[in-house]
């Protein structure tokens, strides 16, 4: 569990009508049974819950929008991808006649400039012609690293699921031939979506391109895997009472975790097959299912019961009930959306650490029941094969001994002590 921490989020429920809902069943609670005042009660707190369910509808109705937005990126780089394999290792028209236009429009501005005898100019315009060059070759190698990465030679896929929104969208942009531009003497894709604000970008560059590329971390992946298999042996060793074996730790298991965990391949770690037990066992895919079946004790448990909603800089029961009606796609999409307003860093990296804590865990422990004790006359591998513990009974003070054949304190507290007589 996280303790103390903070991550915002915007509750999408109308707080007034929360605290319509509230003050309802409030004047209910402490009500004379007189009909007129209950049914104003029921009135209000019903017109409450109506505003709300309407409210959850228009999310719902959004969402679905945003997703079909998503799909359509994805769709739109995927077939630019196509368009850049076909054109074989050289640029499309569209790259090929501003490439062209630009050059020819410098070397006749370095004409009249030679005519003139004006050295300065001549010598900025062959800097921009040769940053032009420069600039056109950076292009080339950066659409066909996109391609390949987009979709390989096999059709596989590098690129992560854990993608945010405004990725895909340059992505889309900038795989798109019919965007590119050349400004300021560079070659960039204007965004169609630009509102002319600074809320968005005119154009994109081919930083923004590379950006925009988050990739499957697959070496790590196959590390944490290695990682991880390695509690099923220790804890194989430990039930057998090994010597040099201790039990499973998990302050040390969660700092190990965190190690594997930075700000470039947390994208990859929340919603890729870090495990290899398949992407719908991803934690991104787990969290959304623990909060769908368990939706207090998931927000409990993240620690955003301690978090102050108004504002006011007192965490109070107010808080918590706000957190409480708050939609839970809300609250998934802070915890593993990097490009959520609401996301944090050190909260999620913190969350993800402590989920894969407990697959360690699980691995470790296997079939064990460390609260299993043996019974009088049963032998050394009869307790193992019901699940007992070798080492959490040496850590009681007590072993298997060969020469009496049954468990003895390895250390009696006192003269004549035995265990587990026969």
């Amino acid at each position: 569990m996280v303790e103390n921490a903070s991550i915002g989020l915007n509750t999408s429920v109308d707080r007034n009508l929360i605290n319509d809902y509230k003050a309802g069943i409030k004047a209910y609670s402490g009500a004379q049974q007189s009909g007129g005042l209950l049914d104003t009660v029921g009135d209000i707190a019903g017109q409450a819950m109506s505003g709300i369910q309407a409210q959850r509808q228009q999310r719902e109705i959004a969402e679905k929008a945003k997703a079909e937005e998503l799909k359509a990126y994805e769709d739109q780089y995927n077939k630019n991808a196509e368009t850049i394999s076909q054109n074989a290792g050289s640029l499309g028209t569209e790259y090929y006649n501003l490439a062209y236009e630009q050059a020819a429009a410098l070397q006749e501005q370095y004409a009249e400039a030679v005519k003139s005898g004006d050295k300065k100019l001549q010598g900025d315009l062959k800097g921009q012609l040769n940053g032009l060059s420069t600039s056109v070759q950076a292009l080339k190698g950066n659409l066909e690293a996109a391609q390949g990465i987009i979709k390989d030679e096999n059709g596989n896929s590098s690129l992560s699921l854990g993608m945010n929104e405004n990725q895909k969208k340059i992505l889309a942009v900038c795989t798109d031939a019919k965007n590119i531009r050349y400004d300021n003497d560079e070659l960039k894709w204007e965004n169609p979506s630009w509102d002319g604000t600074e809320n968005t970008k005119q154009f994109y560059t081919q930083e923004d391109l590379n950006g925009s590329l988050e990739l499957n971390d697959f070496d790590l992946q196959k590390r944490y895997i290695e990682h991880e298999n390695t509690f099923g042996a220790s804890g194989i060793q430990y039930q057998d009472g090994a010597k040099g074996s201790a039990n499973f730790n998990i302050d040390r298991a969660t700092t190990q975790n965190l190690n594997f965990i930075d700000e470039k391949n947390i994208a990859s770690v929340m919603h890729d097959d870090i495990r290899g037990t398949g992407v719908d066992n991803s934690f991104s895919n787990n969290l959304k299912e623990y909060l769908s079946k368990d939706r207090e004790g998931t927000i409990r448990d993240l620690g955003l019961l301690q978090q102050d909603w108004d504002g006011n800089g007192i965490i109070t029961e107010e808080d918590r009930l706000m957190v409480l009606e708050m939609d839970l796609n809300e609250i998934h999409k802070a915890v593993t959306d990097t490009g959520s307003g609401n996301y944090d860093y050190k909260i999620s990296r913190n969350i993800i650490a402590e989920w894969m804590t407990n697959f360690q865990k699980k691995a470790f422990m296997g079939s064990m029941d460390p609260d299993l004790m043996p019974y009088p006359g049963q032998t050394r591998s009869e307790f193992i094969a019901e699940g007992g513990v070798m080492g959490m009974l040496a850590d009681k003070n007590i072993i298997w001994s060969e020469d009496k054949d049954r468990f003895v304190f390895k250390n009696p507290v006192a003269k004549g002590s035995t265990f587990n007589k026969k």
